[in-house]
C-alpha cells in the first residue's frame, strides 16, 4: 500500500502529523459539550389555555373541542391528544418525524388565533409553544431560612432571581412558592345590601377611574404635542377615596363597602425546606447552551450572591441535571479506561512482548483523539451513548493494528527485514482490514435515514463508530506499520515464536510462559476441534440451530423498554388526597409523610415540600402536594428498592394515596410507569371498561399505585339557570355567571402601579363569605334598570360530581389508567397486561390499548428493525464489491446470527431488558463479528491461491488467525465488562448495551470459529457439484428421436 510504504520511509513526517492529531483531538476534546444522552428533537406542540374557576366538562365543551376541531386542519399529524382539567385545557398535537415543526407551529399560531375569539371572554391568551427536552429546568435552588415567607419573596424577586438570570446560559429563572403582591379590595356584604349595591358595580367603579391614556394631540404654535390623560392610582389610599355611583343617585367611596389593602394574593403553593418557610427557583438553560457550563456559571453566582444573604438565609441547590451527567460521563469513562488497560494487560500477556505491545497500545490513543477531533467537527457532543460507542470502537481500534501487526511478525520470521516486513505484511492483510473498516461503517449507514427517536439515538452513535474505525484504519496502515519497522529489529523477531515446556524451558514463575503454553494448548485445542467440526458439519449445523431457536424462546423473558431511566440520590413522593380537600389539611398530611421520610429512610440530607398547584392559573390542585427527599452520599442501595419499601410505611395513611419513585434525570420519552388507555363515545361504558382493567392491573404483578382517574370525582355544586327567570327580569345568562365569578372568586378590577412594580387589584368577598355555599342566597344581580336581584330567584343549586379531567385521543374520548412499575420491564408487563385484556369484551366502537410510551417503543424498534436489515444487506454488498465474490461474503453473514444467541442470553442472565441501546449494540456486535470472520475467510482463500485444498487451509488459516481474533475479542469484551457489572453513578444507562456487545460478541466468536468454516465448506462443496452437473449436462449430446417428423 503507498501511504504505508511513505509512512515507513518517511517516520518523522508521520510522527509529526500524529503529533498534530494528538493536540488537534486534545483540544476537540476540551470544547466538546457534554451531555447525558444525545438532544432530541420532538415534533411535539402544544396549545394551553387557562379559565379561572372552570369545570373540567366546562372547559372542554367551550375550550378544548373548538381548539380540537380547528387543528384538524394541520398537516403531517400523527396524533392530537388533549386534558381538559379544572381551569385549564392543553392540547398536544404530535407530528410526524420529519416534518418541518417550526412551520407547522406557526400554522397552529395561525389557527389557534382565528379561533381565539369563540373561547369565553375571561379566559387567557391561548399559548401555543414547541416541546422542547431542553426547556426543562436543568436546576432547582431554593431560598430558606429564618425570615418570613414576604421576606423572602422579596430577595427572590429583587436579588437572586435577577442576578442568576444574567448569567451566561441561563434561558429563564421561575420564582415558586413566594408570595404574589396584590392589591385586595374585600367587600362587605352587609354594606352593599345596605346600599343596595352589587360587587359588579364596584368591579366597574375601580374600572372606571383607573384611566391612562392619550386623547389625541393639540397644536401649540408650529408644534403638535400629545394629550396624556393621567388617571391611575399612584397611592392606595386614593383607591379608598374612588367614588361607587348609587342606584338612588349620588355616591360614597370605597372605603364605606370595602378595606383595601396592600396586601399579597391567595396561596395557591406552599413550599418548605426541612420544615421551613421556602422559596423555589427553576433554572431552565438558553437554547443551545450547555448543561454543565450552565451549572457551572449557576452555582458561581450562588457563591457570590451567598454573602448578599441576612443572616439565617440560605440559598442551596436541591437538584442540578449536572451533576448526573458529570457522574455518567465520568462512570463510562472510568469504565472504558479500565476496559483499555484490561485489554492491554492481555495484548501483552498473549504476545509475550513489550515492544509489539506497545506498537498497538501507542495507537489506541491516537485513533481515540482522531475520533473526537472529527466529532468536534461532526458537531457531536459527547454523552453516555457516544462514549459507549468509543468504548466499544476501542475493539476495532486494537483488531486493525494487531492484524496488520500479526501480518509484520510473520513476515520476519519468514526472514524479511523489519523494513520489508512492514512494507509486505501490511499489504497481504490491506484489503481483509479495509473490508473490515469498511464493513463496520456499512452497518451504521442506514442510521442516517433512521426516522423518529431510534434515529435520533442511533445517528450519533453511528457517526462516532464511523469516526473511530476511520481514525483506527488510518493510525493501522500508517503509524502501526511505520512503528513495527523501527521497533520489530534484531534477531529474536526472525526467529519463530519459542513454545515454553516444549522447545524453551517453562518458568513456573513467568506469566509469558503460562499464556505462551496456554496459547499453543488453546491452539492445539481448537485444530482438533475444528478438523472434527468439518467432519462433523451436519452436527455442528443442527447443534446451532437448536441454540438459535432456544434463544428465540428466551425474548419472552427478557422484556422491552425504550431507555433506561437514570436514578440520582433523591425520590419522589407525591400525596394526593380527595378531590376538593382544602390545602390546610393536605399539609398537614404532607408534613406526616416528611416525618415518615426522616425516621424510615437512610442518610436523609433534605426534604422539601410543595403543597398545592405550581401554577398560577391553576386553582384546583390544592389537594395535592410532592415531596423530594435527598439522601447522602453514603448511601448505596437502589434508589427503587429503597422506594418500594417505604411505600409499605405510608400506605395506611387515612383517605391518601401516597406514590414513592426514584427520580430520574432522563429526558424525552421515558417513564417508569404503564398507562392503559380506553377510547369510546359513552362515558358510561368507558367508566365500566376502566373499571375492568384497573382490577386486571392489579392482580398483575410488579405494578403498584394503580390509578383509574375516573374512579373518584371532583364533587361539584350545579346551578341550574331558570330561563324564566331571566326574561322576567331582562337578564342573559352571563350577568348570572359573572355576578357568581366575581362574588366566589374575585374579579381583577384593575392594575396598580407602583415604582417598577405592577400589582393587580382584585375585589373580593371575605373568605368567610365566598367558601360558605350558604350564602350563596346573599349574593345580588343588578338588572339593566338598576335593580338588584336576588341569585335565589334565577337559579337552583344542586350537589353533584365531575370527572377531574376529561382526556381525549384524536378527538375520542379517553380514560387512563395508570400505574408504577417496580418490577420487571414495561415489554414484559405489556404482554402480562395484553394477555389479560385480550379476554376482555369491548365493544365496538370501543378500544383498549396503551399509551404513548407503548407507541414510542413500537415504533422506535420497528425503525431499528429495519435499520438492521438495511445493515445486514449493506454489509454483503460492501463484502462482495471489495472482495469480488458472492460466496465470500454469503459464507462470513453466517457470522452474525450467533450475535442474537450470545445478546439474548446474556441479557436473560443479567435480568436486563431489550431497550434502543441493546438494539444498538446488537448492530455494533455485526460490524464486529463481521470483521474476525473477515480476516479468517481472508486468509483462507490466500491459502487456496497458494495451492491447498479448502480443508487444508481452513485447517490451517484458523490457528493462526486465531491470536488477533482473541485478542481483539478479549480487548472488546474486557473494555465493556465493567460497564456490564453497572458499578458508579448511571453506569445503567449503557449496561445493557455492554451486556449485549460482551456475551454476543464472546459467544458469537466461539461459534464463528467452528460455524464460518463449516458453511463454507458446505457452500463450496454445493457449487462444485452444481458445476460438475452443468458440466455433465453440457458433455452429453443431444440425438433426434428417429420416428420424428417434421
Amino acid at each position: 500500500m503507498k501511504i504505508t510504504d511513505i509512512s515507513i520511509r518517511r517516520p518523522v513526517t508521520i510522527t509529526m502529523v500524529m503529533v498534530t492529531i494528538l493536540v488537534v483531538g486534545l483540544f476537540a476534546l476540551v470544547q466538546l459539550p457534554l451531555e447525558l444522552f444525545p438532544s432530541l428533537n420532538l415534533p411535539v406542540a402544544s396549545v394551553s389555555v387557562s379559565w379561572s374557576g372552570a369545570s373540567p366538562s366546562e372547559v372542554e365543551q367551550q375550550i378544548t373541542n373548538p381548539i380540537e376541531q380547528a387543528l384538524q386542519s394541520l398537516s403531517g399529524v400523527s396524533e392530537i391528544d388533549s386534558t381538559s382539567s379544572q381551569n385549564v385545557s392543553q392540547v398536544i398535537v404530535q407530528f410526524n418525524y420529519g416534518t418541518d415543526i417550526n412551520q407547522e407551529v406557526n400554522q397552529m399560531r395561525s389557527i389557534v388565533n382565528r379561533v381565539q375569539p369563540e373561547l369565553p371572554s375571561d379566559a387567557s391568551a391561548p399559548v401555543v409553544q414547541q416541546f422542547n427536552p431542553t426547556n426543562k429546568a436543568i436546576m432547582t435552588l431554593s431560598l430558606s431560612g429564618s425570615q418570613s415567607l414576604s421576606g423572602l419573596t422579596e430577595l427572590a424577586n429583587n436579588v437572586i432571581s435577577p442576578a442568576i438570570s444574567r448569567l451566561n446560559g441561563v434561558g429563564s429563572v421561575t420564582v415558586v412558592g413566594g408570595l404574589t403582591s396584590q392589591v385586595n379590595v374585600v367587600v362587605s356584604p352587609n354594606q352593599l345590601n345596605f346600599y343596595h349595591l352589587s360587587i359588579t358595580q364596584v368591579v366597574q367603579a375601580l374600572q372606571d377611574n383607573n384611566v391612562s391614556t392619550d386623547a389625541g394631540l393639540v397644536n401649540k404654535g408650529s408644534l403638535q404635542i400629545p394629550l396624556h390623560i393621567q388617571g391611575q392610582y399612584t397611592d392606595v389610599n386614593q383607591i379608598d377615596k374612588v367614588p361607587v355611583p348609587l342606584p338612588t343617585g349620588g355616591s360614597i367611596p370605597l372605603s364605606d363597602v370595602a378595606a383595601v389593602t396592600n396586601g399579597y394574593a391567595t396561596q395557591s403553593l406552599i413550599s418548605s425546606l426541612n420544615g421551613q418557610p421556602a422559596v423555589s427557583f427553576n433554572v431552565v438553560q438558553a437554547t443551545n447552551a450547555n448543561t454543565v457550563q450552565v451549572s457551572q456559571e449557576v452555582r458561581q453566582g450562588i457563591r457570590g450572591l451567598s454573602s448578599q444573604l441576612p443572616t439565617g438565609v440560605k440559598l442551596q441547590i436541591l437538584s442540578d441535571s449536572a451533576d448526573t451527567i458529570q457522574g455518567t460521563i465520568q462512570t463510562v469513562a472510568t469504565h472504558t479506561l479500565l476496559g483499555f488497560v484490561f485489554g492491554v494487560l492481555i495484548m501483552l500477556l498473549i504476545l509475550r512482548s513489550i515492544r509489539t505491545t506497545v506498537v498497538i497500545a501507542v495507537a489506541i490513543p491516537i485513533a481515540v483523539m482522531a475520533t473526537f477531533m472529527l466529532m468536534y467537527l461532526g458537531g457531536i457532543s459527547i454523552n453516555s451513548m457516544t462514549l459507549g460507542s468509543l468504548a466499544v470502537g476501542l475493539g476495532s481500534l486494537v483488531d486493525f493494528s494487531i492484524v496488520v501487526l500479526e501480518s509484520i511478525f510473520r513476515a520476519r520470521q519468514r526472514g524479511l527485514s523489519a523494513l520489508a516486513a512492514a512494507s509486505e505484511g501490511t499489504r497481504e492483510v490491506g484489503l481483509a482490514v479495509v473490508v473490515a473498516a469498511m464493513a463496520q461503517i456499512s452497518v451504521f449507514a442506514p442510521a442516517i435515514f433512521t426516522p423518529g427517536i431510534a434515529g435520533q439515538f442511533f445517528r450519533p452513535i453511528a457517526l462516532t463508530v464511523s469516526f473511530s474505525h476511520i481514525a483506527a484504519l488510518f493510525v493501522a496502515v500508517t503509524l502501526t506499520p511505520m512503528l513495527a519497522s523501527r521497533m520489530l529489529r534484531g534477531s529474536r523477531f526472525e526467529r519463530v515464536e519459542t513454545i515454553p515446556g516444549r522447545d524453551a524451558p517453562f518458568r513456573a514463575w513467568a506469566p509469558f510462559d503460562w499464556f505462551g503454553r496456554g496459547m499453543f494448548e488453546l491452539n492445539r485445542f481448537y485444530r482438533t476441534i475444528l478438523t472434527w467440526a468439518l467432519r462433523r458439519r451436519a452436527t455442528v449445523v443442527v447443534v446451532f440451530s437448536l441454540m438459535l431457536i432456544a434463544s428465540f424462546a428466551l425474548v419472552p423473558y427478557i422484556g422491552f423498554q425504550l431507555i433506561p431511566s437514570i436514578n440520582n440520590n433523591q425520590i419522589n413522593i407525591g400525596l394526593t388526597l380527595a378531590n376538593g380537600t382544602n390545602l390546610v389539611t393536605t399539609t398537614q398530611t404532607a408534613n406526616r409523610v416528611a416525618e415518615l421520610a426522616k425516621e424510615h429512610m437512610p442518610d436523609v440530607q433534605s426534604v422539601f415540600m410543595q403543597v398545592g398547584s405550581t401554577s398560577s392559573t391553576s386553582f384546583g390542585a390544592t389537594n395535592q402536594a410532592s415531596l423530594t427527599v435527598t439522601l447522602g452520599p453514603s448511601v448505596h442501595t437502589s434508589m427503587i428498592q429503597l422506594s418500594h419499601e417505604f411505600s409499605h410505611y405510608v400506605a395506611d395513611i387515612p383517605g391518601a394515596q401516597v406514590n414513592v419513585s426514584p427520580s430520574t434525570a432522563s429526558e424525552g420519552p421515558v417513564s417508569g410507569g404503564e398507562t392503559v388507555d380506553i377510547q369510546g363515545p359513552d362515558m358510561q361504558t368507558l367508566s365500566l371498561l376502566a373499571g375492568q382493567v384497573t382490577q386486571i392491573m392489579e392482580q398483575t404483578p410488579g405494578l403498584e399505585y394503580v390509578n383509574n382517574t375516573l374512579v373518584t370525582g371532583t364533587p361539584e355544586y350545579e346551578l341550574t339557570v331558570h330561563q324564566e327567570a331571566l326574561s322576567q327580569y331582562g337578564m342573559t345568562a352571563q350577568q348570572v355567571e359573572t355576578a357568581l365569578r366575581d362574588a366566589f372568586q374575585g374579579a381583577n378590577a384593575s392594575t396598580f402601579y407602583q415604582a417598577n412594580t405592577q400589582s393587580n387589584i382584585v375585589v373580593q368577598f371575605p373568605t368567610s363569605f365566598s367558601q360558605n355555599i350558604e350564602n350563596l342566597s346573599q349574593v345580588m344581580i343588578p338588572t339593566n334598570q338598576g335593580n338588584l336581584v336576588p341569585l335565589s330567584n334565577l337559579v337552583t343549586l344542586s350537589a353533584t360530581q365531575g370527572p377531574p379531567s376529561v382526556d381525549h385521543t384524536n378527538g375520542v374520548r379517553t380514560i387512563g389508567v395508570v400505574a408504577d412499575i417496580y418490577s420487571g420491564s414495561q415489554g414484559q408487563i405489556q404482554r402480562q397486561l395484553q394477555q389479560k385484556i385480550s379476554h376482555l369484551r369491548v365493544p365496538q366502537g370501543y378500544s383498549i390499548n396503551f399509551g404513548q410510551q407503548g407507541s414510542f417503543i413500537g415504533s422506535a424498534f420497528l425503525d431499528l428493525g429495519i435499520a438492521l436489515a438495511f445493515s445486514i444487506l449493506l454489509i454483503y454488498m460492501v463484502m462482495a464489491g471489495l472482495f469480488e465474490s458472492f460466496l465470500t461474503p454469503f459464507v462470513i453473514m453466517f457470522s452474525l446470527p450467533p450475535t442474537f444467541i450470545g445478546g439474548a442470553l446474556g441479557l436473560f442472565l443479567t435480568h436486563r431488558s431489550l431497550d434502543l441501546d441493546s438494539m444498538i449494540g446488537i448492530i455494533m456486535v455485526i460490524g464486529l463479528v463481521a470483521n474476525n470472520a473477515i480476516v479468517l475467510v481472508d486468509y483462507t482463500n490466500q491459502l487456496r491461491r497458494d495451492g491447498r485444498s479448502l480443508t487444508e487451509a481452513l485447517v490451517t488459516a484458523g490457528p493462526i488467525r486465531l491470536r488477533p481474533i482473541l485478542m481483539s475479542t478479549l480487548t472488546t469484551v474486557l473494555a465493556m465488562l465493567p460497564l456490564v457489572l453497572g458499578f458508579g453513578e448511571g453506569a445503567n444507562t449503557l449496561a445493557a448495551m455492554a451486556t449485549v456487545i460482551a456475551f454476543g460478541l464472546l459467544f458469537s466468536t466461539m461459534v464463528t470459529l467452528l460455524l464460518v468454516p463449516v458453511m463454507y465448506v458446505i457452500f463450496d462443496n454445493w457449487i462444485e457439484r452444481i458445476k460438475k452437473l452443468f458440466v455433465r449436462n453440457r458433455s452429453i449430446p443431444v440425438t433426434p428421436s428417429s420416428g420424428a417428423e417434421l
